[in-house]
């Protein structure tokens, strides 16, 4: 066996120590720098998310936007019909009244002499008013027409037929008798 002195031993030592210590001082630098390089990823993962959950909610407020623009109705929460008698009058160049009288009797008149009868049913939860010829017991009957729907949303009323089509949309007003 030889023998080496005890300062080379010791300088060994240190020596071995020091590379050991700069080896392990260069990986736990590394694996902060990963720690923190996941963490900056993660970061810029969640901006980028919450940009582009904004950029949806933008657009989301831009197509509602144009619904308004191009007059696409939306349903009311709202109950807009009240309990007869009342009268809808649409606003045409020459206002159409609607008087909704008890026992579902309608009169509608456009500044006639003469209203035309009708009758109704109310769908409240819909806003809905099923409008119907005037019942074939009644002595009266001045025009025979398709039945209709008119429907009331917040701004605007529109008469639908019976198989959805549109027949026309305007602004309204409800008054009570």
């Amino acid at each position: 066996m030889i023998k080496t002195p005890y300062k080379f031993q010791k300088l060994l030592f240190i020596g071995l120590l020091v590379i050991g210590v700069v080896f392990l001082s260069g990986c736990v630098q590394e694996k902060s720098q990963t720690t923190s390089d996941d963490a900056t990823n993660k970061d810029k993962t969640i901006n980028s998310l919450e940009s582009r959950i904004n950029e949806l909610e933008k657009k989301v407020d831009e197509l509602d936007k144009i619904n308004n623009y191009n007059g696409l109705m939306k349903q009311s929460a709202e109950n807009l019909i009240p309990l007869p008698p009342f009268k809808i009058i649409v606003h045409f160049k020459k206002d159409w009244t609607y008087y909704f009288r008890e026992n579902n009797e309608l009169e509608i008149t456009k500044d006639d002499p003469i209203p035309s009868k009708a009758s109704y049913t109310i769908d409240h939860k819909n806003n809905t008013i099923k409008i119907s010829p005037p019942n074939a017991n009644s002595n009266i009957k001045f025009n025979d027409f398709d039945p209709y729907w008119l429907k009331v949303f917040d701004e605007y009323a529109s008469s639908t037929y019976e198989n959805g089509w549109i027949n026309w949309v305007a602004r309204y007003e409800i008054k009570k008798l």
